[in-house]
This record gives C-alpha cells, structure tokens and sequence, in this order.
C-alpha cells in the first residue's frame, strides 16, 4: 500500500512539473516576443501609448486631490496626443517626452497623491505637496510649450507651401 501511494504521488509531483515548465517556457516566449505586460513607469517606446497611459494614470488619481491641478497636465498631453494622431511625423522627435517628461509626470502626481491620502497636517507632507504641486504646473507648462511648438512648425510647413504657390501663382499670366 505504501509503494502504491507513493507511485500516485510520484505521478503527481511529475505531471506538476510538466506544467510548470510548460508555464515557464510560455512566459519566457512572452517576454522574448514582446507580449508582455509592461509596467506602466516604462515607455513602451509608442507615444501615443505612453501619453494614453499617463492621462489614464492621471484620470484614475483620488478625486480629492487638485483636479485642476490634474486637469492643466491632462490637457496639454490630449492636445499632443490628437497632434500626433493628426499629424504622425510629429512623433519622431518625441523621446523626450516618453523617457522623461511623461515618467516624472507620473511620478509627482502619484507622490502628491500619496503625500495628499497619508498627510496628517504635518509640516513635511505639506511641503512635499507644495513641491509636487509646483513641478506638476511646471510639465504642464512644458507640455503647453511643446503642443505650441509643435503646431508652429507645422504652422511654417503650411506657410511654405503657401508661399510656393504664391510663387508659381504670379509667374504664371
């Protein structure tokens, strides 16, 4: 009777090792492949992607902190994401914003956030609020300059092609 349960056991331990080495090489697959889950603190290398994860980081926030505060970030990154939607060579000189402005922006609105939910009327959480408050106004201000940017020079594209007709316009009678 003991060799019998001990063969039943055996039996057992092998099939789960089977299905987790079969488990393992489907995860390692996943990875080599690209198909797995990124965390959201990493660029995904896709601006778009990224601008989408961080507005839904930022919408997803507790409401009682500083919507408007939340809002001034939220909003430029929309109008860069339709920018780019609209107009996706606009994309290519964009690194910047997905390994540093949108990685900070997530970082400060989920300190302030904390700091907002733990403060116990505390002089430090107080001031680290201040701080994240003052860095999340000033990427919102960074954003707004880089929507800016990038309307104008598609602004002076337009304006070339305006001007080239223009020309080919008057020498002809």
């Amino acid at each position: 009777m003991p060799k019998l349960i001990l063969g039943f056991v055996s039996i057992i331990f092998f099939i789960v090792m089977i299905g987790l080495t079969i488990y393992f090489i489907k995860q390692y697959l996943a990875e080599k492949n690209g198909n797995n889950i990124r965390n959201l603190n990493e660029p995904s290398g896709d601006i778009l992607t990224d601008i989408n994860n961080c507005i839904n980081f930022l919408s997803v926030l507790p409401t009682q902190i500083n919507a408007e505060l939340l809002q001034g970030v939220i909003l430029p990154l929309e109008k860069i994401k339709r920018i780019i939607e609209r107009y996706p060579e606009k994309a290519n000189n964009s690194h910047k914003m997905t390994e540093y402005i949108i990685p900070l922006t997530k970082k400060l609105a989920d300190d302030y956030s904390f700091y907002h939910e733990h403060s116990s009327g505390g002089n430090n959480s107080t001031k680290a609020m201040e701080a994240c408050e003052e860095g999340l106004k000033g990427l919102s201000q960074i954003l707004y300059k880089k929507a800016d940017s990038m309307l104008e020079d598609q602004f002076y594209d337009v304006h070339a092609e305006v001007s080239a007709l223009l020309q080919l316009h008057s020498i002809k009678p």
